[in-house]
């Protein structure tokens, strides 16, 4: 919860909390493959024109002497709770091929997060026809960002009630014994819907001014107090078929 005083009741509360997401894909093009050092990619707020995340892209040294391409993540919002990162190598057909998928969860102790991607520099030389035309290396990234919570709420409180009977927790005899009154009453309706199309069992008849009806007295008297008393006082005994 949210709230820094005690709580005075002791119930069951459901809370929610909404965060802030912005979704980001872009392209981006590290020049000179083969000799460069440095590559920094600025994602900017799209409330603010101000940059939110600094990619910066370097090689590093590996085990066996392979030179991977590193991503070192750096937030500049203090604001922001997590990101997810999807970063794909772009071939010369537009074929895209993953290299990066991971998960970042921000905080005051984290300055920044570096990455790996999965190919290493050696395997992408060895490829450049492929994926280095004009010594470019493309990279198409996805990520989504938390940006900060936009909602904080108490939905439920309830107090006093067994655990039993609370809203969803319906046990497996409850949704049983549900579903057995369900197909009861549609069989009671099948029925009484059958035997209204076939006038069976019809044990009265049903007259106004220009014709007449059969029916079950049962029927009109549920529902009707007015047929209800004709059949249970003033036709008691006569056995008359008509009303």
């Amino acid at each position: 919860m949210w709230y820094s005083n005690e709580a005075k009741h002791y119930g069951h509360y459901f809370a929610r909390t909404r965060i802030a997401v912005e979704q980001r894909s872009f392209v981006w093009n590290i020049e000179q493959f083969r000799s460069f050092q440095e590559s920094i990619c600025e994602i900017a707020s799209s409330s603010a024109e101000q940059s939110m995340i600094t990619l910066k892209y370097f090689p590093s040294c590996g085990q066996n002497s392979e030179i991977f391409i590193r991503v070192e993540v750096c937030p500049h919002d203090p604001q922001l709770k997590n990101s997810t990162f999807l970063l794909y190598l772009m071939d010369t057909s537009g074929n895209r091929t993953k290299c990066l998928n991971d998960e970042i969860a921000f905080g005051t102790d984290i300055k920044t997060t570096p990455f790996s991607l999965t190919f290493s520099k050696e395997e992408l030389m060895k490829n450049e026809s492929r994926y280095l035309p004009n010594d470019v290396l493309q990279l198409y990234c996805e990520c989504d960002i938390g940006t900060g919570i936009v909602l904080e709420e108490t939905e439920k409180i309830s107090f006093g009630c067994p655990l039993s009977i609370r809203e969803g927790n319906l046990t497996c005899n409850d949704m049983k014994s549900e579903k057995m009154f369900l197909e009861a009453a549609k069989i009671l309706i099948g029925n009484l819907e059958s035997s209204y199309k076939e006038n069976s069992l019809c044990d009265t008849k049903l007259k106004t001014k220009t014709c007449s009806f059969l029916a079950h007295k049962f029927i009109l008297g549920a529902h009707s107090p007015v047929f209800k008393a004709m059949f249970t006082n003033d036709m008691r005994g006569r056995g008359t078929a008509n009303v």
